[in-house]
């Protein structure tokens, strides 16, 4: 009867060391899944703030490129202009008394 009863306590203690195992096990799992959840939400908010960053240069870009456009629209007339510019000469003394008009000084 008594070696019975070293068993059974044996057998009882047995289970109740895998039970215990167990809940120790899922407490600790269970601050894991816990902190791995606030990572992710984090990792989620940092994705968000990433993404608003993206719109914001893509808006910049699509900006600069009309912008683009319409310099070398600017810089294209100028540069027609330029050809169809008439130059008038002017006599060297004309140019020469313009000049001097120009640069005497008050006495």
């Amino acid at each position: 009867m008594k070696m019975i009863k070293k068993y059974w306590v044996a057998i009882v203690v047995g289970i109740g060391a895998i039970i215990a195992f167990f809940l120790f096990t899922s407490k600790k799992k269970s601050k894991k899944l816990e902190k791995i959840a606030e990572k992710i939400e984090d990792n989620t908010e940092k994705i968000i703030e990433t993404e608003k960053k993206i719109e914001v240069i893509k808006e910049k870009t699509v900006a600069a490129k009309k912008e683009a456009v319409k310099l070398k629209n600017e810089i294209a007339e100028i540069e027609e202009a330029k050809e169809t510019i008439e130059v008038v000469e002017v006599a060297i003394e004309d140019a020469k008394e313009n000049i001097l008009k120009k640069t005497r000084r008050k006495k």
